[in-house]
């Protein structure tokens, strides 16, 4: 079974293959959302966007974009970023979850 790993942390989880990386996340306790959006989000239909990770390795081993992921990002994000719900896992990989936003 795939292991998704979080970049910076001893932390990662098992996942069967084939899952979907949202749902994945929100089972093992860990939020691909930050803030208001843990409550206020589109509940994985990609349609808000709010749910981006950013993958730092095995992105060969995650589905490609899909159809949604494409047109409902309304800015472009760098490579490697991509929407959790979207995403499935199919092998190892490991992931940055977004950082709360800091005051200035």
């Amino acid at each position: 079974m795939p292991i998704v790993r979080f970049e910076g942390s001893d932390k990662s989880i098992e996942v069967g293959k084939g899952s979907n990386l949202r749902r994945a996340l929100l089972l093992a306790g860990m939020s691909p959302h930050q803030a208001v959006y843990r409550a206020m989000n589109c509940q994985g239909m990609g349609l808000c966007g709010t749910c981006w990770v950013r993958v730092a390795q095995g992105e060969e081993n995650l589905s490609p974009p899909t159809k949604m992921e494409q047109y409902n990002i309304r800015r472009p994000l760098a490579h490697g970023h991509r929407l959790s719900c979207q995403t499935r896992v199919y092998g190892d990989c490991v992931i940055a979850l977004q950082k709360p936003p800091t005051k200035d």
